[in-house]
């Protein structure tokens, strides 16, 4: 995945966002994630996960981040976010993905591996 914010210009239009939390979206930004995780398989016919829209914007979300799930070098930045959360009911989109290669991990060790490339604990992924 190519994350991209407002320093490099947004795609012209863009139908689809991804709700993710919004300290997620600062740590794709800033470098200290590089990639996505997402359980799939539980609703979607034949189990398998399929990405249906390789470009996305991504939506901020500021309910249900939990700092248990953060690794600890993270909570400055979500207590941070939950105080900066805006007040309004205006969204502004301001990073964008392209999904560039999924990986289906079966593994817990394969899994473990991933740890270096995202802000969660291994109870988040």
């Amino acid at each position: 995945m190519s994350p991209s914010s407002t320093s490099k210009a947004l795609p012209a239009t863009c139908g689809v966002a991804l709700k993710e939390w919004a300290v997620t979206v600062k740590a794709l930004d800033q470098g200290a994630q590089v990639l996505l995780l997402r359980k799939g398989g539980i609703r979607e016919e034949g189990k398998d996960f399929q990405v249906v829209h390789p470009e996305f914007l991504f939506y901020p979300t500021y309910e249900h981040q939990r700092p248990d799930l953060l690794k600890a070098a993270y909570h400055p930045d979500l207590h941070q976010m939950l105080e900066e959360e805006p007040s309004s009911d205006l969204i502004t989109f301001s990073h964008w993905a392209r999904v560039e290669e999924v990986i289906e991990l079966m593994e817990q060790e394969r899994l473990e591996t991933l740890l270096p490339h995202h802000i969660w604990t291994p109870d988040y992924a």
